[in-house]
């Protein structure tokens, strides 16, 4: 929920606020407070950051980076791989 409360402050531009939030997170985890830029994009960054960390095993990453336009930056293991980044739409449903 506070991961949830820090996105939405970063997005409604309460920087203050969204940085706060992610102090708690970053403090629950031993972590000094956070001392990076204050911006949004740079808010964005750690919160994405501390979303893959605090939520590496319910499997929101993708959909973090789909969010966020962030699919590119993905590894690809195997060559001719793809990410993608939207369901192909059926056959059936496009006539």
């Amino acid at each position: 929920m506070i991961l949830i409360y820090a996105e939405a402050s970063i997005l409604a531009n309460n920087l203050q606020n969204a940085e706060d939030a992610l102090n708690v997170i970053r403090n629950s985890a031993n972590l000094p407070n956070y001392s990076g830029a204050k911006t949004a994009a740079a808010l964005t960054t750690e919160m994405l950051k501390q979303r893959r960390y605090s939520l590496w095993s319910e499997n929101h990453r993708m959909f973090d980076l789909r969010r966020y336009n962030l699919s590119n930056t993905l590894p690809i293991d195997r060559p001719g791989d793809q990410v993608f980044n939207a369901m192909p739409i059926p056959l059936p449903e496009t006539r």
